[in-house]
Formats: structure tokens, C-alpha cells, sequence
């Protein structure tokens, strides 16, 4: 699971996106056959082109209590999830792309929490950074991070074998797209699945996507054995070092991709304070 877990969320289902993505491509009729309809008609270019473009609206999972679950947090707690190995984590930046352009903390934490969360709360979370860094790091804790701390110990600690947990680092030049993008959410699926900049991607670039095509198979061809040489298998607490920290300090080869580091070492916004939130949600 790249980039954080399902969060727990409510079964309601909204069809604002599908109304504004009908909307988008001309389709205006009232929701109904005749809508459908105009629909059909639509180019597959028509739909990749506005999927692809800057007014593309987020998607999800929708829950059905059969396929997608409301509490997955709860069911791996209480033993109603497939006991299978699995591998957790998110980017060191995973953040940075949402927070574009926003520079007003308060704002969005009002938008966000709705008045649950204060400035004070989070300038004493993360001391020093500016509103749009605040921004960010909230982004990458509440949304990825600490929801993939969450599961991957409840998994753990349900007696489930074989849970890997991680955190992708490297920082490519011809994948900053934005400023301070950083090691930004879903920049690692170019190298996961080879579709990088081939006439941009530098050596180190090209040698990790080789890497990580290669770790993810190994995982899936065999998940009861570690990735890669040496990936542990995950244990939380800080007494060990079992979360793998990849690509970072420009190693990108398989034998030393993954670096071991304490197993709660990122973990001190959520369990100071963002778990709390979360707990009831993933």
C-alpha cells in the first residue's frame, strides 16, 4: 500500500465528482438514461485529457461493507481481515503537493478540523516551519503517515506475519515539479513502474527504478521473505529498527537500498498527538 492506508469513512456516497466531471465534458442533462447516454458518446482522449489536467477531481474507494469496508482499523484489530503480508509506508514529502499554494494555517485549520485543531496545537507539533511547511507535514501526518503507523501495528499486533513498513526519500531533479516538492506523494511510481523521464532521469534515477521494480517483486512472489537483504519485518516501539528507510543518502542498488532506522523514529506527531484524531477513522 503506497502512500498511507484506507481510512475508515462513511458509506454515504457523493456524486458530486460525477456530476462535476459530466459537466466538465458536456454531458449536462439531468442525472438520469439520457445523461448516461451523452456519456457513452465521450472520447476515451476527452476523459484522459481532463483526468490528466488542473481540473481533475479527487476519487476514492467507495464503501459497501462487501468489497471496501467502513472500520478497516477495527477489523484488522479484532482478527476480521485476511491474514496475508503486507507491505506500508509513505513518502518523506507525501504532503508538499497539497499544500501548493496555501500559506494561511489557521484558514485551513479551520477548514480542515473545524476548530478542533489550533495554531498553538501545531506550532508546538512542528516548531519553526512557516504556514505552508505547517501545512504540509499536517497533510503527510494525518493523510499517509500516521495512518500507516496505525495499521501496520494493529497488524502486528493482531499476530499477523510478514508486515513491512517503510518510507521513500530520494529526491530526483527532474521530478521537482513544484517548488518544495521534494520526495512528494506519488513521485515514486515513475520508478516503480519504469515510466520515468528517460531523456531527463539521471544514472542514480534509472538504477532505482530498476531497484524498486525489483523489490515490489520480490514481495509479491514471495511476501513471507523480506523485499530485499535487509528489510526486517516490522516491529513498532523504539526499541527497534525494523522501519526501512529507502533510497535515502543516494543509495538506490538492492543490496543497500534499504536503510533500518528505529521503528517509531517518525512516528512523534502522531503519537503526541494525531492519533488520537485518527484512531476512529482508519
Amino acid at each position: 500500500m503506497l502512500s498511507g492506508v484506507q481510512p475508515s469513512t462513511s458509506p454515504t456516497p457523493s456524486f458530486t465528482a460525477f456530476n462535476d466531471f459530466s459537466t466538465a465534458v458536456g454531458c449536462t442533462q439531468a442525472p438520469g438514461p439520457a445523461r448516461l447516454a451523452c456519456l457513452k458518446q465521450v472520447s476515451a482522449l476527452t476523459i484522459r485529457n481532463f483526468t490528466n489536467g488542473p481540473t481533475s477531481l479527487p476519487f476514492g474507494p467507495v464503501v459497501d461493507n462487501f468489497t471496501v469496508f467502513s472500520d478497516p482499523l477495527l477489523r484488522i484489530r479484532t482478527g476480521l481481515t485476511s491474514r496475508v503480508p503486507f507491505m506500508v509506508g509513505n513518502t518523506e514529502n507525501d504532503g508538499s503537493l497539497f499544500a501548493v499554494g496555501l500559506t494561511n494555517l489557521s484558514a485551513y485549520l479551520d477548514a480542515t478540523f473545524g476548530g478542533l485543531v489550533t495554531v498553538d496545537e501545531m506550532h508546538a507539533l512542528y516548531p519553526g516551519l512557516n504556514d505552508t511547511l505547517t501545512i504540509s507535514e499536517i497533510v503527510k501526518d494525518t493523510e499517509f503517515l500516521c495512518p500507516a503507523e496505525l495499521w501496520s501495528g494493529a497488524a502486528v499486533g493482531a499476530g499477523i506475519p510478514n508486515v513491512y513498513r517503510y518510507t521513500y526519500g530520494p529526491v530526483f531533479a527532474d521530478l521537482q515539479e513544484f517548488p518544495g516538492a521534494l520526495a512528494w506523494h506519488s513521485s515514486e511510481l515513475p520508478e516503480i513502474f519504469g515510466t520515468y523521464n528517460r531523456s531527463t532521469a539521471s544514472a542514480a534515477e534509472v538504477t532505482l527504478s530498476h531497484t524498486m521494480q525489483t523489490l515490489v517483486a520480490n514481495f509479491v512472489k514471495n511476501p513471507t521473505e523480506p523485499p530485499a537483504p535487509n528489510w526486517p519485518r516490522y516491529v513498532p516501539g523504539n526499541a527497534t529498527t525494523t522501519l526501512a528507510k529507502l533510497a535515502y543518502n543516494g543509495n538506490v542498488l538492492t543490496r543497500n537500498v534499504v536503510r533500518p532506522a528505529q521503528s517509531d523514529s517518525l512516528d512523534g506527531p502522531c503519537e503526541a498527538f494525531w492519533d488520537f484524531f485518527l484512531d476512529a477513522r482508519v
